[in-house]
């Protein structure tokens, strides 16, 4: 039973891993996304938003590689989870 769930939690999580690095490659913050976050963190924090940035390719530079870095992030995450429940199954079976 243990076995079974290790499996498919490793399946789960190998499927997840390469949905979330796929996503990663792919994802472009705006200019316009990026100003209103920033915006939006200036309000809280009472300071004077910073307008300036880098676009490149129709994408802000620091804030796309941002997003990128959380979605890497949990790609890597989820790919131990795979690699780790992987391992306990074949240590469970005695290989």
């Amino acid at each position: 039973m243990l076995v079974t769930i290790l499996t498919w939690l490793s399946v789960i999580a190998g499927f997840m891993s390469a949905g979330a690095w796929l996503y990663a490659s792919n994802v472009k913050v705006t200019r316009e996304a990026a100003l209103e976050k920033r915006r939006k963190r200036a309000e809280k924090t009472g300071e004077k938003p910073n307008l300036g940035g880098l676009e490149l390719f129709g994408a802000e530079l620091k804030e796309t590689m941002e997003a990128q870095v959380r979605w890497n992030s949990a790609g890597a995450v989820l790919a131990a989870i795979a690699v780790a429940s992987q391992a306990i199954t074949q240590m469970l079976r005695g290989v």
